[in-house]
């Protein structure tokens, strides 16, 4: 025992900053309090040192401390921390006589001990030198990497520094005097993991002492692709331009394959979101080429002038926002507790159709779903049969079920995006009925929807999935139900505290007839909260409404107005597609309405006529004086970089009316270009004169002019 004294100091110096949280994490929750009924009648015995490791006898087995004590290990056969090693790091670290000192007794023990530094000094002071070592370059890189691009860490300091990552669901420590390889993380890594990397990383990041630089500003090509970077670029250039010399409103079968083949090109060299932008202006073509009622000539121009815009943003400055994301991965999240908000059937201009299932998140703190999609041309998804059909998870009876439950899902996968996987693996168990009362982040001021209007429909090169979308408001009044014959769709006023309006949108939709007049005849009374997708369409911002919450509990009306059809097992079967891919871009292929004001119909007579010149071909096109008069109003209000790309576009329009040579493909790129920058200035346009209505002062009060 007199060899064990400083090992023994050591250990219990090194486990001093431990509690139940951080002994759980080595293991789980359950495994401590099973140690903790295991110490009541057990009394370990200190058998002495054994090398680097202190041996201490639990019960029948004998437990070797490590000073890492996640590499201690135990004679049983059980697999990691046991209850017999957090038996005995539990003793230890209790056993220690009160005033016990930290180093050895004697002459050298009698000095003034110099102040230990504390747990965030010591994360500071770990270089890049011993990060890597520790880690490996390539660890530290992707980290890195992840952390630039936007992956969450939050802190919390109390004697061991906690980070947690909640998209990934998991909680580092950091133990003073353990240094990196003293870091338990609950993802029960004995050495180094990616969490423990980006909590350091972010936590020297947060305290100034890094900046976080992408080890490559931008994916090279790979290493096979048949084609470079430059060369795939200069092809998509080459394809758009033709298309819009010859007019776009002539789609031509041989553009449409050129597209696609350069999408798979796109692919080879890294290129995933150029690639998405190919494959959406190819699936445009092919419309137009089927005459398919959603065929739109002015979309197709719209995002071929997308597509040039993103390839030349990529010549120029090549970074991960550009490049993108190929599919994202689910990874392994543990348990998570979510809560059942509300559900709602889709069908997109892909040509997808299916059932999304909307939960609050209570582990990572937001909005998380859970889709089932199958392609149109297969059948798709019968949205109100798949609602009622077993699933999404074992241990839940159906997707209605799971919308009006709080569920503690156990093996869950989730990705980056907030989308949850429904493998098999994963299991449910109801721990109460949904609570929508308890879900942060309730908007009761609509003025609180502004910045998101700008960060969604502001326009750009900037990712948008479903839940950024997703609002929940809360509202004070509501105002009578009107339907619009013409537009076959149904709105209804809904006021916050201030008297603000927003309208609530819901259109006719022939497969769920009854949901209009669900919605029309709900009595608002027994509403608290709406779940709805925020959208920007006629001058305004308006909601389109998923769920209702009150005392009847969740009501989808889209969903739960439907007749009930005959539930099968093979509303389960088929392939189906778990959406996994990155957001969509803010503004590729939308319609941009124009604002009401005069700079919105500027900005909409300059689209209208690049788009008249797209459509028809550049030798069509007649009112070039008109597009000239127009450049020249937009600079002398101040738009100057609208009115010069389109005085650009304008000059080899008037070139080629004197017969002089022109360029067509030169010509081509900066009409796209023109319009790209036009239609994106009617974005900021029109979601400015939106929000202005709702962070200026009302008029009047819900009270007055919102009769419930």
């Amino acid at each position: 025992m007199d060899g064990a004294g400083d090992l023994l100091t050591r250990l219990r110096a090194a486990l001093a900053s431990f509690d139940d949280d951080a002994f759980a994490a080595l293991a789980n929750k359950g495994l401590v309090r099973r140690a903790r009924k295991d110490l009541e009648s057990t009394q370990p015995t200190i058998l002495g040192p054994d090398g680097e490791r202190l041996r201490v006898e639990v019960g029948d087995a004998v437990v070797a401390v490590d000073p890492t004590p996640s590499r201690s290990i135990c004679s049983c056969p059980a697999d990691g921390a046991c209850r017999h090693v957090l038996a005995a790091l539990i003793f230890l670290r209790e056993s220690a006589p009160a005033g016990e000192p930290a180093s050895p007794a004697g002459d050298e023990a009698a000095a003034e001990p110099a102040p230990s530094p504390s747990a965030a000094e010591e994360i500071l002071a770990v270089g890049d030198e011993v990060l890597a070592k520790w880690a490996g370059k390539a660890l530290v890189g992707r980290m890195t990497l992840a952390l630039a691009r936007g992956l969450p860490v939050e802190f919390e300091e109390a004697g061991a520094v906690v980070a947690r990552l909640p998209t990934r669901n998991v909680t580092c420590r950091w133990m003073p005097g353990g240094g990196p390889a003293g870091m338990v993380c609950s993802c029960h890594a004995a050495d180094a993991c990616e969490h423990k990397v980006a909590a350091i990383l972010a936590f020297q990041t947060a305290r100034g002492g890094r900046t976080l630089e992408e080890p490559e500003p931008a994916r090279g090509a790979s290493a096979d692709a048949p084609r470079t970077r430059a060369e795939v670029l200069d092809a998509v250039a080459d394809v758009t331009r033709q298309m819009v010399a010859l007019g776009v409103s002539r789609p031509s079968r041989a553009a449409a394959e050129r597209l696609r083949t350069l999408a798979v090109s796109a692919h080879g060299v890294d290129l995933p979101r150029l690639e998405r932008s190919l494959r959406s202006l190819a699936d445009a073509v092919e419309q137009g080429l089927a005459r398919a009622a959603q065929a739109d000539a002015a979309g197709l121009l719209a995002r071929a002038a997308h597509v040039e815009a993103l390839a030349h943003a990529i010549r120029t400055r090549p970074d991960h926002t550009l490049i993108g994301e190929h599919r994202t991965s689910y990874e392994p999240v543990g348990d998570v507790e979510v809560v059942g908000m509300g559900a709602r059937r889709w069908r997109s201009p892909s040509g997808y159709a299916g059932l999304t299932v909307v939960f609050w998140d209570r582990s990572a703190n937001r909005w998380a779903t859970w889709t089932e999609a199958r392609p149109l041309t297969t059948g798709g998804v019968d949205p109100a049969q798949r609602y009622h059909a077993e699933g999404p998870w074992m241990g839940v009876a159906s997707p209605a079920a799971a919308v009006r439950h709080a569920l503690r899902l156990s093996g869950a996968y989730r990705n980056r995006l907030g989308r949850l996987s429904g493998r098999p693996g994963t299991r449910a168990f109801p721990i109460g009925p949904a609570d929508p009362r308890s879900v942060p982040g309730r908007v009761v001021a609509w003025s609180d929807l502004a910045e998101r209007a700008r960060l969604l429909f502001g326009g750009g090169f900037r990712d948008r999935n479903e839940q950024d979308e997703l609002v929940l408001l809360a509202p004070s009044a509501w105002g009578p139900a009107e339907f619009d014959p013409v537009r076959q769709e149904l709105t209804r006023i809904v006021f916050d505290a201030d008297g603000r309006a927003i309208p609530l949108v819901l259109r006719h939709d022939p497969e769920v007839p009854k949901a209009v007049e669900a919605l029309e005849n709900y009595d608002p009374a027994a509403v608290d909260s709406v779940l709805g997708v925020l959208r920007l369409g006629d001058g305004r911002l308006a909601v389109e409404p998923i769920a209702l919450h009150g005392a009847k509990g969740v009501f989808n009306p889209t969903l739960d107005s439907a007749p009930r059809a005959a539930v099968s097992r093979s509303a389960e079967g088929g392939a189906t597609v778990e959406a996994d891919d990155e957001g969509d871009d803010v503004d590729e292929g939308e319609a941009t309405v124009p604002s009401s004001t005069r700079l919105g119909m500027l900005l909409g007579a300059m689209a209208s006529h690049l788009e008249a010149a797209g459509e028809g071909g550049l030798a069509a096109f007649r009112p070039i004086a008109a597009l000239r008069g127009l450049a020249d109003r937009a600079e002398a209000l101040g738009l100057a970089t609208c009115a010069r790309a389109v005085a650009r576009a304008v000059e080899h329009l008037e070139r080629q009316r004197r017969g002089e040579d022109v360029d067509p493909g030169l010509a081509a790129r900066d009409l796209l270009r023109a319009y790209h920058v036009v239609r994106l200035a009617a974005a900021q346009e029109a979601v400015a004169t939106a929000t202005a209505r709702l962070v200026a002062q009302p008029f009047g009060s819900p009270a007055s002019s919102a009769p419930a």
